[in-house]
């Protein structure tokens, strides 16, 4: 078996860089920072394509994400106090590491894995960055490194697991992709005939057409899940 994996919520938790600048941002006055943090990546999320296409500006996706985000939980903020926490949010992104459940899960699945890949949507930059800052290329080929950013194919297109597929040389039925969106990654891959792991990491409700082989909802569960599969 191939593994892919996505980067965000799925190698690394995102939610701590957003947990570190929300404290120091509001000196910890945020009564639930992972409630805000989920609520600023739904709003991220629906500005994602139009930044990417070149539609907004990436100052205009921030200043949506976080103004509405924070409104979602109850606190207001300017477009300029936005841009602020985006940059400070950026210098606390630079400094994630891979934990290690997650370090260890990927040394073996190096050593027992057909092979190892990334597919992440996102900004080229940025997602290199932090490839670069989890040390993502101790295990994995940068040649299996698919970023939206580079092609030009976001998730959930079909298309961009489809070029995984060509660069594994790997049947459908012989990959698997762990990510931690039901729309992006489940329901995309599932689709494509690839094997799935929902890393359910904000333990959402589980819909009734959840196209997953398995659900995990810890990064040590998600490590013993992929032993399965190899």
């Amino acid at each position: 078996m191939t593994v892919f994996f996505d980067i965000d919520d799925t190698l690394y938790d995102r939610g701590l860089p957003f947990i570190a600048t929300a404290q120091e941002f509001f000196h910890d006055t945020v009564a639930d920072p992972r409630k805000a943090y989920r609520a600023c990546t739904s709003r991220g999320n629906e500005v994602f394509l139009p930044s990417q296409r070149g539609e907004i500006s990436m100052d205009e996706m921030y200043i949506y994400r976080w103004c509405k985000g924070f409104a979602d939980v109850g606190i207001s903020i300017t477009p300029k106090e936005a841009l602020d926490f985006q940059r400070l949010y950026r210098q606390n992104q630079d400094r994630i590491t891979l934990s290690s459940v997650i370090e260890e899960m990927l040394q073996y699945c190096s050593q027992n894995a057909d092979g190892l890949g990334i597919i992440s949507n996102g900004p080229s930059e940025k997602q290199w960055n932090k490839i670069s800052r989890l040390g993502l290329e101790r295990f994995i080929a940068r040649d299996m490194m698919i970023i939206s950013g580079d092609i030009g194919i976001d998730k959930p297109d079909a298309a961009i697991f489809r070029l995984a597929e060509q660069r594994s040389g790997k049947r459908p039925d012989e990959l698997l992709y762990v990510g931690d969106s039901l729309k992006n990654d489940m329901y995309s891959a599932a689709a494509c005939g690839w094997h799935t792991i929902w890393f359910n990491c904000d333990v959402l409700p589980v819909p009734t057409d959840i196209h997953a082989d398995a659900i995990v909802e810890t990064q040590e569960n998600l490590a013993e899940e992929i032993r399965r599969f190899i």
